[in-house]
């Protein structure tokens, strides 16, 4: 008999959601508080529409994570929260928690890192993964062998399996870190190979296989079929270390500490 999935929601992502449309709504004192109710509501609507029975909720807790010492440019241009919306981050943690969900976060790594984490003990277990969330950096840990993980978008509901990944970026997901170490990401500040963009890289990576390959001998690029395949070798070699760092970042963590038994934490009581 097949597992119960663990579905995995970014509570990060879904409380900014509410708090930049303005969800109205303040405390009897006076505190906003629109977007933690807004969040808590569509939190219960996930789990009556997809019958949850194991649940976690994952954080961001702060910008300055242990990327951010590896370049302190690493989403440096993102400012620091408002106090009312840090307040509402703490009710909805409580909040979740209240509806059955393990709560996971930790100021020196982020929300992704735990969804990692989190997939990594599941399929240990064989349980299979949904991920609900807005953030492409997740497709890396996006599987379609048994137990699977995918992810599901959690402004439009759609599913996103391997197949869905290759649509939306042109690359398998055991290639997503490549891919993202070679362009970089201007939303989180990590800078990319100059002139390689999102064609040119799934390019480069159909025709080598894998940026390691790239890497031991950068000639192969040349015989890709994208624009400037020609000059592609000398900007390899030539941004060697732009590579590397970007691939530190862009890389998720799969081991991180979460405590004795954690998915024994995420079992959702009756309702």
């Amino acid at each position: 008999m097949t597992a119960e999935p663990l579905w995995i929601v970014d509570g990060t992502a879904l409380l900014l959601r509410a708090w930049f449309v303005g969800a109205p709504g303040t405390t009897a004192d006076g505190q906003p508080n629109g977007a933690v109710r807004q969040s808590r509501s569509r939190l219960a609507r996930l789990v009556r529409q997809h019958k949850i029975t194991v649940g976690a909720v994952i954080f961001d807790q702060s910008l300055q994570t242990f990327r951010a010492r590896i370049d302190p440019s690493y989403k440096a241009h993102r400012p620091a929260p408002p106090a009312e919306l840090i307040q509402q981050f703490r009710w909805f943690e409580a909040a979740a928690a209240e509806l059955g969900f393990g709560v996971f976060g930790d100021p020196e790594y982020e929300a992704d890192d735990f969804a990692a984490s989190l997939s990594r003990v599941a399929r240990e277990q064989g349980r299979p993964v949904r991920i609900v969330a807005e953030d492409k950096d997740l497709f890396q840990l996006v599987v379609d062998e048994a137990p699977d993980v995918c992810c599901v978008s959690l402004r439009t509901g759609d599913w996103i399996r391997a197949d869905d990944v290759v649509a939306k970026l042109g690359v398998r997901p055991d290639q997503v870190i490549d891919y993202q170490s070679l362009v970089g990401d201007s939303s989180d500040g990590v800078r990319g190979v100059p002139g390689i963009g999102a064609k040119t890289a799934a390019g480069l990576l159909a025709h080598v296989g894998s940026l390691d390959a790239l890497l031991d001998d950068p000639e192969l690029a040349a015989g890709a079929a994208v624009r400037g395949a020609r000059k592609l070798p000398q900007k390899i070699d030539e941004n060697r270390d732009v590579i590397a760092l970007a691939r530190r970042l862009v890389t998720l963590r799969t081991d991180l500490e979460l405590g004795a038994d954690p998915l024994g934490r995420c079992v959702l009581g009756p309702r």
